[in-house]
């Protein structure tokens, strides 16, 4: 679940189960940023496609500050 107030404009890029990958701006200092908020693969097998989602998710916006919001069992 994402939540936010109205003084912020969320723009929601992509998601799946596993992710909601998006833009943030806050109008009154004129800032966006990215924001990507996952949930890693539990079981042993799928562990790298976790890995590859989070690479794929920062190439999207490199030149913005990126804020990762992950939840995984990476070891």
């Amino acid at each position: 679940m994402l939540l936010w107030n109205d003084e912020l404009e969320v723009d929601i890029m992509t998601c799946s189960v596993n992710h909601i990958d998006a833009l943030v701006s806050i109008p009154n200092i004129d800032d966006v940023f990215h924001m990507s908020s996952m949930y890693g693969h539990l079981e042993e097998t799928n562990k790298l496609l976790s890995m590859e989602l989070l690479k794929a998710l920062r190439r999207k916006n490199d030149k913005l500050s990126w804020l990762c919001l992950a939840i995984s069992t990476l070891s």
